[in-house]
């Protein structure tokens, strides 16, 4: 009986989780609609800002639903081109594109079973650009095909760069990364003939 009324528990929390991710999503759905509504007396970036706050409180609670990622990152984009329509910083306007490509990363990274990617994102998230790299290499070596570690590594080199952490040779260990790619695929491509 007693573990009845835990599962009926567990269920009835479940339930209630869905019903918020739901809710929050829904906010974030009205909040963007009226971004673009000529009749909203706010500021656009002010409804889609909500809008962002929103999706994102979702996807933190329920972290491998993709459509509210997808979503989140539809906002950002808009987000990014609202601010520069209404003569916003250029900090700003990449901040926001940044953090689109960021919920990105961290979804691909947070839904993946590959310890060496989580290895690499911790070690980008440390700052260690060139331990990132190597490791995303290194996923990418056990799995040739998957394009999503390429993005990854890609928005790693891009964040070095950023961050000014980018140095000659940085570039040239990122080249020399890049030029084993390329020969991987093909490689890869020989094995399929």
């Amino acid at each position: 009986m007693k573990e009845l009324f835990l599962r009926r528990d567990q269920e009835y929390d479940d339930s209630r989780k869905d019903v918020l991710i739901s809710g929050l999503a829904t906010l974030a759905y009205q909040e963007f609609s009226k971004a673009f509504d000529p009749d909203c007396e706010e500021p656009a970036s002010a409804c889609l800002e909500r809008a962002v706050s929103n999706y994102l409180a979702a996807l933190k609670r329920q972290p491998e639903d993709e459509s509210v990622r997808h979503s989140l990152s539809i906002a950002l984009t808009h987000l990014s081109k609202m601010y520069g329509n209404e003569g916003r910083s250029a900090q700003e306007m990449d901040f926001a594109l940044s953090l689109g490509c960021h919920v990105d990363r961290w979804w691909t990274v947070n839904n993946s079973d590959d310890p060496m990617i989580h290895k690499a994102y911790a070690a980008e998230a440390d700052g260690n650009f060139k331990l990132a790299l190597r490791n995303y290499f290194r996923a990418f070596s056990q799995d040739p095909g998957n394009d999503a570690v390429l993005d990854l590594m890609y928005g790693c080199f891009k964040d070095a760069i950023v961050f000014g952490k980018c140095s000659d040779q940085m570039f040239e260990y990122v080249k020399g990364i890049c030029d084993k790619i390329k020969a991987e695929y093909a490689q890869c491509a020989k094995k399929d003939l």
